[in-house]
């Protein structure tokens, strides 16, 4: 207890002016933490309340930081001009996710410093658009949302080709990889059902078939072993590949798992995401007093991952048309 008191003393005395974001270990969200559910592809949301300051913070026990930066206290910005550098960056990140330039991204590298001022202005004349929700959470405005898997995992075009470049595929991408398991498991699950009365009949001792039969399943391996399942992708015969590539067909023309899947989606996958990917990418000392926070989970185990507007979003306006930086936000509801 002197302990504690003598702590919160200090706390009080030396007046710390930057908090970490924190969290205690023995529940997801201390009382009055910001708790948002993202749909990774959906609308964020979270309910809005206030978080304590960092004495009674550390009254209430076992806290340790997050990846959040707390919101209103920002060290303070350089205020600078965008240099060539920082404005090809910005360009290039830009014309990716909707900013309509003259001028192909993988020329802005070897434009000159002229060329990039003339499509600076011209950028200045149609700024990218961006969403802001009440909270702050940034989206590209009018970004195609994802309704299905190929809209979300960006898979090698050549994945149906042949065994090898399908085991290729399902390496690379995660939820394709639990779905070939699922496959896997099933054609086990066949092939003993196929011959499991042949070999009763052949036999004629249920416990010796049985025998036979969990032998048969052991050296099928294991379907929740990746490698095993690569392996079997890869040494699929003709018909068995055919039929896995239809299998595999269906499940990325169906909708995805949005809580489970979301967090191995492409960067792009869906405006949230493109804008993080955005902001994460350009020099953000660079865009003279628009206050951006990069939000990398709110406690542990979070999946909210997001670029939040971190002031009024006229008053950004007013700041990037007086600066001359393309951009602009919204409100949405």
């Amino acid at each position: 207890m002197i302990l504690l008191v003598t702590l919160t003393e200090i706390l009080i005395r030396d007046n710390i002016s930057v908090h970490l974001e924190l969290v205690p270990q023995h529940q997801p969200a201390y009382p009055g933490k910001v708790v948002r559910n993202s749909g990774c592809g959906r609308k964020a949301t979270k309910r809005a309340s206030i978080n304590p300051p960092a004495v009674e913070g550390f009254l209430l026990g076992g806290f340790i930081p997050t990846c959040r930066a707390q919101t209103g206290v920002k060290p303070a910005k350089q205020e600078q001009s965008m240099n060539t550098l920082s404005r090809r960056q910005f360009l290039k990140l830009a014309s990716g996710i909707g900013l309509g330039i003259a001028i192909a991204p993988l020329k802005l590298e070897a434009a000159s410093t002229a060329t990039l001022n003339q499509v600076w202005q011209q950028a200045n004349q149609t700024p990218l658009l961006f969403d802001v929700t009440e909270y702050g959470t940034l989206s590209v405005a009018d970004y195609p949302e994802p309704k299905i898997r190929s809209d979300v995992y960006a898979i090698d075009a050549d994945w149906n080709e042949s065994p090898a470049t399908l085991a290729l595929a399902a390496e690379s991408c995660i939820p394709l990889s639990w779905f070939a398991a699922d496959l896997h498991r099933e054609a086990i699950e066949q092939k003993l059902e196929s011959i499991s009365e042949s070999v009763h009949e052949l036999i004629g001792c249920s416990d010796a078939t049985q025998k036979i039969m969990s032998n048969i399943r052991q050296s099928c391996g294991d379907s929740d072993c990746p490698e095993v399942v690569e392996e079997w992708l890869g040494n699929l015969n003709h018909g068995e590949f055919d039929s896995v590539v239809q299998d595999i067909d269906r499940w990325l023309a169906a909708e995805p798992n949005w809580t489970y899947e979301c967090e191995y989606f492409e960067e792009g996958a869906d405006g949230q995401r493109a804008a993080l990917n955005f902001f994460r990418g350009i020099d953000l000392d660079s865009i003279s007093g628009i206050n951006i926070d990069i939000v990398e989970g709110e406690h542990p185990g979070s999946t909210y991952y997001a670029a939040e507007l971190a002031m009024d979003p006229e008053e950004a306006n007013a700041i990037a048309a007086h600066e001359g930086i393309p951009l602009r936000f919204r409100r949405v509801l």
